[in-house]
């Protein structure tokens, strides 16, 4: 199985088991977990022929309500924790933020259930302003910038140096997406 960079709904579609394969993990949960998830994304996308850039952003999500993100400073602390936010891109036509659910914030109306696909836009992204994205289902926006200088960092945390658990959960998301897949016919 093959997917294209412009299959839309079988990106959003990797991104989400992918996610789910860290989520259900009992060694993640939701917070503190977006090198683990574009570690096992980035292992899923290669299985379906597609290539994922980690890349270090600064990020945001806002309502009417509150607003939630990180502007990290790209440190890495004596517990191998890396004080920073890591998405995907994918052929520079795709941002994935796997670990989107991190800005979930239900007592303040502000819902990500799940990973943010949206389209690539370099100009935007390394503005100071950022690329921004209106999700019209929840009424939040999404913003990414593109940290500089600090974008290494995340490499010597200790979700990117473990490998053997990126792999297995990988395998994890991949099994599911097969049988998807499978089931409805595509990608075709």
């Amino acid at each position: 199985m093959h997917i294209r960079s412009t299959d839309y709904p079988a990106i959003q579609a990797m991104a989400k088991a992918s996610r789910k394969a860290v989520t259900s993990s009992p060694l993640y949960g939701t917070r503190h977990s977006c090198i683990i998830s574009v570690n096992v994304g980035i292992h899923v996308a290669a299985y379906f022929g597609l290539t994922i850039k980690p890349r270090a952003v600064q990020d945001r999500s806002t309502n009417a309500n509150w607003s939630v993100g990180s502007t990290g400073t790209g440190t890495v602390d004596a517990r191998r924790h890396w004080d920073g936010h890591l998405i995907g891109t994918i052929e520079e036509q795709w941002i994935v933020d796997f670990a989107a659910d991190q800005r979930c914030r239900p007592e303040h109306e502000l819902i990500v259930n799940e990973p943010v696909v949206v389209p690539y836009n370099t100009e935007e992204l390394n503005s100071t302003e950022g690329s921004h994205w209106l999700d019209p289902d929840t009424d939040v926006t999404h913003t990414y910038r593109f940290l500089t200088g600090a974008d290494a960092g995340w490499r010597q945390a200790g979700d990117w140096q473990r490998k053997k658990p990126a792999r297995a959960l990988a395998a994890t998301a991949i099994t599911a997406l097969k049988h998807q897949f499978t089931a409805q016919r595509w990608p075709t």
